[in-house]
Formats: C-alpha cells, sequence, structure tokens
C-alpha cells in the first residue's frame, strides 16, 4: 500500500491504530488493524512509511507492515513531529518537555 493510497487513525477504546485505502475522492475502504498502541495521543510518519505513535513506554516505532521496530524512551509523550531543515529532527513534546531526537529518515512534508 502506497503512502499516498493509505490513512491511519486511532481508536482509544480499542487501543488500535487502524489503516484504510484512500480513494482519489477521498472514500476510504480496505479498514483493518495496523497496530496496537495503549494510550496513543500523537502520531508521525517517516519518509519510509514508518510511523511514530506515542504511547505509555515511549515513541513505538513501527514498520509500514505494522511489525514494531522498537522504542524511543521518553516520559509520558504527548506528540510528535518532524522538523528541522532536512525533516530529520523528530520532536517529541512531553508533560514537562521538548525533545529533538535526529533520524536518518525524513519525515513527511
Amino acid at each position: 500500500m502506497d503512502l499516498d493510497e493509505a490513512a491511519t487513525r486511532r481508536d482509544d477504546a480499542k487501543a488500535r491504530v487502524e489503516r484504510f485505502d484512500v480513494a482519489a475522492d477521498g472514500s476510504t475502504s480496505n479498514r483493518n488493524q495496523f497496530a496496537t498502541v495503549n494510550g496513543v495521543d500523537g502520531m508521525a510518519m517517516d519518509c519510509a512509511g514508518n510511523l511514530y505513535a506515542t504511547s505509555g513506554q515511549g515513541i513505538r516505532v513501527f514498520d509500514p507492515s505494522g511489525n514494531e521496530l522498537g522504542v524511543i524512551s521518553t516520559p509520558k509523550p504527548n506528540n510528535a513531529t518532524f522538523g528541522g531543515p532536512d525533516r530529520k529532527t523528530l520532536y517529541i513534546a512531553t508533560q514537562t518537555a521538548v525533545y529533538a531526537v535526529d533520524l536518518a529518515v525524513p519525515g513527511l512534508p
């Protein structure tokens, strides 16, 4: 599934992140579970299709198939976004601070 043809959303009640195909007219189809993330609040995606989702454990990173690649450990993250001149910095907002993590892959514009 191409990034231009897919969308993700969260469902807090079920602790799941879902993926949809998105048609040119904006309609969606093929709803399916992408990952399970308790406490997801914010999400960001990089140009390789990896998803960065906030959770109680920190930022959980998933590949385009929904396999967990690892966790960026931070205290209680609320949101995450890519920035910097090359969009290779992941900014993570927590309840007490903002962290900047340099990554190899840029975030989506």
